[in-house]
């Protein structure tokens, strides 16, 4: 993978968010923020599209896919959502780390 690429992976969630931050639009924040559980769901086939594609595809075995990995996320569908979901938490100012994004739940394990 080329190093240009592999430098645009988020590590972490904090990182993830602060990617997020760039390169989303004000609206685009404005409708994460706002969404309710179902509107997030919609966001898979969009944004958590792009997360698979830009993050977890490329690097399965590291980045932010394997801080998911560590904590019993398998599937880089669910780990998207994941981020989607901590992303609103973050933009509320609510915890928002791996243990507060999964409820402390591996649920795929």
């Amino acid at each position: 993978m080329d190093e240009n690429k592999k430098s645009d992976i988020p590590m972490t969630l904090e990182d993830a968010y602060k990617k997020l931050d760039k390169m989303l639009t004000k609206k685009q924040k404005e409708a994460v923020g706002k969404a309710t559980r179902d509107e997030l769901f919609l966001m898979h086939f969009g944004l958590g599209l792009r997360i698979r594609n830009e993050w977890f595809y490329p690097a399965i075995d590291n980045g932010l896919m394997k801080h998911f990995l560590d904590n019993g996320v398998i599937h880089q569908d669910s780990a998207s959502m994941f981020v989607i979901e901590g992303y609103r938490r973050y933009l509320s100012g609510r915890p928002c780390d791996i243990r507060a994004v999964l409820g402390y739940k591996t649920i795929e394990k």
